[in-house]
C-alpha cells in the first residue's frame, strides 16, 4: 500500500498565537487570549493531529516591534505544535483596518446591531491594504503541496487574493462569527459586498459554525454573484465551492481536568471562605455588547427584587476581560456596566 505523503500545513489568522514582551532586556513569549488561539491550539495538541502534516506554519500580524522580533530570533522557542512568521504592519494602517473597517462595521454588522454599524470608506481601504499584504506574504512562501488554513471576518478577501495568483492552490476558510442573513448583510455598500464574498470564494471548502449560517451565505453569494447552489456547493464558471457546517468545539479533558489541579481547588476553598453559607453565580465574558453582560445585571437584580428571601444569601461575580478600548461602543460599555453595578 503505498504511503501517503504529508504535505505542510500554513495557518492565517489576524493575531499570532502569541505575543512577545521585554522585560530587563530578555525578550519572552506569553499566549495570546481568544477563542481561535485556544481551539486551534488545542486542534494541535491532540494526540491523533499532532502528526497529520510534515509541519505547521502560523501566519499573522504582530502586536509587537520588528525589533523585539529580530532580538528573540537570536534564541527562538518553537510555539509548541507549530512555527510562526510574523507580519509588521503600519500602526495607523492596522487601526484603521482592526478597530475601523473590522470591528466597527463587520462585527456589529454580523452579530445583528445594526445601528452601531460605522460605514466609512477609508477603514475598507485599509481593510483591503492588510488582505494584499497578506497575500504578499503568503505568496512569497507558499508552495504547491502546501495546505493553506485562513481564519475569520479580518480576512475575508484573502482566499480570492490568493486564487488569483495561485489558481491550483489548496485553500481552507473558516469564520469565528455569525454570517448574518443577506437583509442584514446587505446594508454594506455595494463594491464591499462584491469583494467580501468574492474573496471567501477564492477558497475550496468554507466553514461555519451552524447550519443557519451556511444558509444565510448561499443565499447572499446567490444574490451578490448569481452563482446557483446544489447541496451546500457553489456552482461557478471555473470551479466549485463547498460551504459547510463544521461546530467548533473546546478540548473536553483539558477543562475537565483543570477542575482537579490543586492550585485551582486552593483558589476555589478562599472563595468559598469569603463567601460562606452563600450561592455563588460565576460569570465571565469579553467586555462587548454582543455578550449581553448589561443583560445578566438586570435579570439578577430582577431576581432578587422578585425573591428578596435571596438577598444577603447569593453573590454575583462578574468578571469582564477588557478588548478593543480605542473603539467607543466598547468605553460607553464599560461606562454602563460600572453605573449598573454602582
Amino acid at each position: 500500500m503505498e504511503k501517503k505523503v504529508k504535505r505542510r500545513l500554513i495557518v492565517v489568522s489576524n493575531r499570532l498565537p502569541f505575543q512577545l514582551h521585554e522585560k530587563k532586556k530578555s525578550v519572552f513569549m506569553k499566549e495570546s487570549e481568544g477563542g481561535l488561539v485556544s481551539a486551534l491550539k488545542s486542534y494541535f495538541e491532540l494526540e491523533q493531529n499532532k502528526d497529520s502534516f510534515s509541519s505547521v506554519l502560523w501566519i499573522g500580524s504582530a502586536d509587537f516591534p520588528q525589533p523585539r522580533w529580530e532580538k528573540y530570533l537570536e534564541n527562538p522557542r518553537k510555539g509548541g505544535s507549530f512555527d510562526v512568521e510574523p507580519i509588521f504592519v503600519e500602526t495607523k494602517t492596522y487601526n484603521r483596518y482592526y478597530n475601523g473597517f473590522c470591528n466597527a462595521t463587520i462585527w456589529p454588522l454580523f452579530h445583528y446591531f445594526p445601528s452601531l454599524v460605522e460605514f466609512d470608506e477609508e477603514t475598507f481601504q485599509s481593510y483591503e491594504e492588510v488582505n494584499h499584504l497578506f497575500a504578499e506574504k503568503l505568496l512569497s512562501i507558499l508552495q504547491p503541496d502546501d495546505i493553506l488554513w485562513i481564519h475569520d471576518y479580518q480576512l475575508m478577501q484573502l482566499p480570492g487574493l490568493i486564487r488569483g495568483r495561485m489558481p491550483q492552490a489548496t485553500i481552507g476558510f473558516f469564520l469565528h462569527i455569525p454570517f448574518p442573513s443577506f437583509e442584514i448583510f446587505r446594508l454594506l455598500h455595494k463594491p464591499w459586498k462584491e469583494k467580501i464574498v468574492g474573496g471567501m470564494l477564492g477558497a475550496d471548502l468554507i466553514g461555519f459554525h451552524t447550519h443557519e449560517y451556511v444558509q444565510h451565505f448561499l443565499k447572499t453569494v446567490q444574490m451578490v454573484h448569481g452563482f446557483d447552489t446544489q447541496f451546500r456547493t457553489i456552482v461557478m464558471r471555473e470551479k466549485t465551492v463547498k460551504a459547510e457546517m463544521f461546530p467548533l468545539g473546546i478540548e473536553f479533558d483539558k477543562f475537565h481536568n483543570a477542575a482537579s489541579d490543586p492550585k485551582v481547588s486552593e483558589r476555589l476553598k478562599q472563595i468559598q471562605d469569603n463567601f460562606q453559607n452563600k450561592k455563588i453565580i460565576f460569570s465571565v465574558d469579553r467586555l462587548d455588547y454582543t455578550k449581553g453582560v448589561t443583560h445578566r445585571l438586570s435579570g439578577f437584580e430582577r431576581f432578587v427584587d422578585q425573591h428578596p428571601g435571596w438577598r444577603d444569601k447569593v453573590v454575583f461575580i462578574l468578571l469582564i476581560v477588557p478588548c478593543r478600548q480605542i473603539i467607543s461602543k466598547y468605553n460607553e460599555r464599560k461606562k454602563m456596566i460600572e453605573e449598573r453595578v454602582a
